[in-house]
C-alpha cells in the first residue's frame, strides 16, 4: 500500500436515518434493509416495479428510503430478513413477506 495514506470511512447515519440509532441491517442479493431504534425500516438496491403503462422498471437506489409500505402500517418491526427477491419483516405478532417489486411503488 502507499505509505502516509490511510483508509476512511464516512458514516451514513445522521444523513440518513436521522437520529435513529441502526439496530439491524441485511443484506440481500441485490438490496439491503436496515432497522433503526424507532422501529422504522430502510432499503437501498435494486429495486423493480410496474410504471402507469404496465411496464415493469428496475432502478438502482443508492441512498436509504423509508420503507412506507402498507404491509408495515400495523406491525411495530423487531426482527428483517433481506433475501433473494423479497424480504422478511417481523413483528410481535405479524410477520409480513413483502416481494421486491413492492419496493418503489410507482414510476413516474
Amino acid at each position: 500500500g502507499n505509505k502516509g495514506s490511510k483508509k476512511s470511512f464516512t458514516p451514513i447515519g445522521k444523513n440518513y436515518f436521522g437520529n435513529n440509532k441502526v439496530e439491524l441491517i441485511s443484506a440481500g442479493m441485490d438490496h439491503s434493509l436496515a432497522l433503526t431504534s424507532s422501529k422504522q425500516v430502510y432499503y437501498w438496491g435494486l429495486t423493480t416495479g410496474e410504471d402507469n403503462q404496465g411496464v415493469v422498471r428496475a432502478r438502482v437506489e443508492n441512498v436509504p428510503k423509508l420503507a412506507d409500505w402498507p404491509q408495515l402500517h400495523n406491525i411495530s418491526p423487531e426482527r428483517i430478513f433481506a433475501g433473494l427477491n423479497y424480504s422478511v419483516i417481523s413483528g410481535k405478532a405479524k410477520l409480513v413477506a413483502v416481494p421486491e417489486t413492492n419496493f418503489n411503488g410507482e414510476y413516474g
